[in-house]
């Protein structure tokens, strides 16, 4: 039978006001369901400024393009940025395929953090700034508004069997 494995996870951080929001793992219906609520929160902040870190995605559906694209529509309504770090090459192509690749800006690192370092997570990746964002419902802690560890905001959700195929 196998273990289980994480499906997606979501990790906010606070730098120079604006909040990171890295995913990773596969972002399908199942985390668009769970993280929706909490993204389009953050996402509904008036004049946000939202980074959105896809390095660590290894699966984006239908269900994840649209999970980004209200995310870009709610930060326009406020009156506020979104800016989107570039996935792997998986994550590029479906973004390339759809020809979403104009309907975002487009980073290679989140802002304060350069290029070369890996994925979120790897070595030399800083830790969480700030847990939560003052004011956004579910805050400080995870997208179901659980309190998160101290010093982090991390939302693990959708256990997998580690028999279903990637």
């Amino acid at each position: 039978m196998g273990g289980y494995e994480l499906a997606f996870t979501m990790r906010e951080r606070v730098a120079g006001g604006a909040v990171t929001i890295e995913l990773s793992g596969e972002i399908d219906i199942l985390a668009e369901q769970e993280l929706g609520p909490r993204l389009e929160a953050l996402a509904g902040r008036r004049h946000a400024d939202l980074v959105i870190d896809l390095r660590g995605v290894t699966f984006l559906d239908a269900s994840g393009l649209r999970l980004l694209l209200r995310a870009r529509n709610r930060v326009a309504r406020g009156g506020g940025r979104l800016r989107v770090v570039r996935g792997g090459p998986r994550v590029s192509k479906v973004i390339r395929v759809v020809r979403l690749e104009p309907a975002f800006h487009w980073l290679d690192a989140p802002p304060g953090l350069p290029a070369a370092l890996g994925a979120p997570g790897a070595a030399g990746a800083p830790a969480s700034e700030a847990s939560g964002a003052p004011g956004v419902p579910g805050a400080p802690g995870t997208a179901t508004g659980t309190p998160a560890a101290p010093g982090e905001d991390e939302v693990t959700c959708g256990p997998r069997d580690g028999n279903v195929p990637a």
